[in-house]
């Protein structure tokens, strides 16, 4: 019995790290009040840019309700929470207890 508890929950955890797809609704360009643009592709990468230049790239997947954030830019991965809204997007930042709040630019 205590074999089977085991593996259960071995296998549950290896079933919950699973990236899954993100939501297509995140595709698409957004912005925000500090004029940063975000550029998420259907392929899953994002490129967040301001007029000066890009501020960051990478690769996005979906764990566990949360973004995972693979950077290609440095040497960086980190989760964010995420809210999305009919017109809106809101990206908690990395270590951190602020937020993005992104409003989408066309459709």
């Amino acid at each position: 019995m205590r074999k089977l508890i085991l593996f259960l929950l071995i296998t549950s955890f290896c079933f919950a790290q699973k990236p899954q797809p993100i939501p297509p609704e995140l595709y698409g360009n957004w912005y925000n009040l500090d004029q940063e643009l975000l550029i998420i592709q259907p392929n899953e990468t994002f490129t967040r840019r301001n007029t000066k230049g890009i501020l960051a790239s990478g690769r996005l997947e979906l764990v566990d309700g949360e973004l995972r954030v693979i950077r290609d830019d440095v040497e960086d991965e980190y989760n964010l929470l995420f809210y999305i809204g009919n017109t809106t997007l809101v990206i908690t930042k990395p270590r951190s207890q602020r937020v993005w709040l992104f409003h989408k630019l066309g459709n």
